[in-house]
């Protein structure tokens, strides 16, 4: 049975994409929810990192060279829907240098029309719902199956995915929800950079807040992005 190593990436998007003129006032928040499939994949002892290609503001060929850097066999990302033309293109780049990479990606972009997503794209499998049991599921398959065998006679069995087949997108029966979430570590924020170095609130001036017009009920200038 191989190792298989995963690399978790934030998609490139900068502040100024999410948040046009406002972009001085968004938030540059760290993308813990890789950080809790990276905990539940630690926990099992699988090697996995993450990159954060947004918060160093990386090129595609930056990404690129991290991935030949690291050579996983597990490449996936965090797709919002304003990240997901950046996902698309990144996952053709991949999979034109290194074929034998499974690329994958999950996150709230893909609870609209996934099937429609997967046979449009370059990605291997999509990630629906809940991601932490998957991911182990979709690692310990690998470290079983080369990638050919793995997408040809195993993703079937995995819950919550989308998957190809002929070029049809393929839903798989979906995951049910973690019952404990007491089961899930704390998020692997020591894969990330320091915290401090994140931009997380939008703190507003008395005179912003004049202009405004803060609701009532709010009972400071800090809001959370």
């Amino acid at each position: 049975m191989k190792a298989v190593k995963t690399l978790l990436i934030n998609p490139p998007i900068t502040t100024e994409t999410l948040y046009g003129k406002f972009a001085r006032g968004g938030s540059n928040q760290p993308p813990l929810s890789l950080c809790y499939i990276a905990s539940y994949l630690l926990r099992y002892g699988k090697d996995v990192r993450i990159l954060d290609a947004a918060k160093f503001k990386l090129s595609a060929k930056d990404i690129m060279t991290e991935i030949s850097k690291y050579a996983p066999h597990i490449v996936g990302f965090h797709t919002c829907t304003p990240y997901f033309n950046a996902v698309k293109s990144l996952a053709s780049q991949i999979k034109l240098l290194w074929p034998n990479i499974l690329v994958i990606a999950g996150g709230p972009h893909f609870l609209g029309n996934p099937t429609d997503d997967i046979e449009n794209s370059k990605l291997d499998i999509i990630v629906v719902g809940e991601g932490e049991q998957t991911c182990l599921e979709i690692v310990e398959g690998l470290e079983q199956y080369d990638i050919y065998d793995f997408l040809l006679n195993f993703v079937q069995s995995v819950k919550g995915l989308v998957y190809r087949t002929n070029g049809t997108g393929k839903i798989n029966p979906p995951r049910e929800l973690i019952q404990d979430i007491d089961t899930i570590p704390h998020p692997a924020r020591h894969l990330l950079p320091s915290f401090d170095t994140y931009r997380l609130l939008l703190i507003t001036s008395v005179s912003q807040q004049r202009q405004c017009r803060l609701p009532e009920d709010v009972h400071s200038g800090v809001f959370f992005a």
